[in-house]
């Protein structure tokens, strides 16, 4: 090979390698052409999860991106312009979730959507117009109610009835909230996280880091509202909550991004809610009868 050739070879490696191997390399860094803007942009990724995970359509700025099935619960989106985007997911028989979020380029934003059934199943277990109070106790993982002549019952999931007991066990007062003005709380121990309320606005708090991804300060008002809140509780295993307001419990979620989507879970007179999460359920005391709702 004569000096000329080896000359041409080795510049023909060049153009190729800036023709190929330059533009994989940005590829792979995350680097993507934007040609209305005329130039590169480093892109971002959107995870996105839902409950329940099968059944759902899942649209990204407007156009659906994934149904849901029992082998594809979720979507990952990669190469997503920077920037704001529109995401909403839809059930049949479900409220629908959205959300308007920020994607941030080399980051990948996750969602997480809660669909509350239109018409959940609703287990009667007692009707009896002197009952008067509800409240989970978390040592005893059970659900306790109270009748006007200060009688206790335990509820027994698994029986759908209830049976009567000694008083639940009843947590003092945390020393975060001793300086506070509230009308109750609730302790969520195994993921530190701390909810209480007084007549029209709702608290949370975190114990301990790290954050939610969601979450940039550790306590923040998550709801003011003209309704009286009753009371409240976690949502189990998710970023929710369940409020007993005026004549409705409610489905909150925590991530305040945009906006916090809100669903009803039920509709009565005057309903109190309490949370057996390892049940995985709600217990709804509203007009004497007290009623279970399987949470998805």
């Amino acid at each position: 090979m004569t000096y000329h050739t080896r000359r041409l070879f080795f510049w023909g490696c060049v153009v190729v390698f800036a023709t190929v191997a330059v533009p994989l390399l940005f590829y792979a860094l995350g680097w993507r052409f934007v040609w209305d803007e005329g130039g590169i942009t480093r892109t971002g990724g959107l995870f996105i999860s839902s409950l329940p995970s099968t059944e759902t359509k899942i649209f990204f700025d407007g156009i659906v991106r994934k149904e849901t099935s029992i082998l594809s619960h979720s979507l990952f989106l990669a190469s997503v312009s920077p920037g704001i985007h529109q995401v909403r997911v839809e059930r049949d028989g479900y409220s629908t979730w959205s959300k308007t979020i920020m994607v941030k380029p080399e980051l990948v934003t996750e969602l997480k959507a809660l669909l509350v059934p239109h018409d959940p199943s609703v287990t009667a277990l007692l009707r009896n117009q002197s009952l008067r109070h509800i409240i989970y106790d978390a040592e005893q993982e059970t659900v306790h109610v109270r009748d006007e002549a200060n009688q206790w019952y335990r509820v027994d999931p698994e029986n759908e009835i209830i049976v009567p007991a000694a008083a639940p066990h009843l947590r003092a007062t945390p020393l975060r909230l001793a300086t506070t003005s509230f009308m109750g709380y609730e302790e969520d121990v195994s993921r530190r996280r701390l909810l209480w309320w007084n007549d029209h606005e709702l608290w949370v708090r975190w114990n301990e880091e790290p954050l939610p991804s969601y979450q940039s300060f550790p306590m923040e008002q998550i709801l003011q509202t003209p309704y009286e809140i009753r009371n409240a509780a976690f949502y189990p295993r998710r970023d929710a909550v369940l409020v007993a307001l005026s004549n409705a419990v409610m489905v909150l979620e925590l991530d305040g991004r945009d906006k916090r989507n809100t669903a009803p879970l039920y509709k009565g007179k005057e309903p109190h809610v309490a949370v057996d999460a390892s049940d995985r359920a709600a217990y709804i005391l509203d007009d004497g009868t007290l009623m279970r709702i399987p949470l998805p």
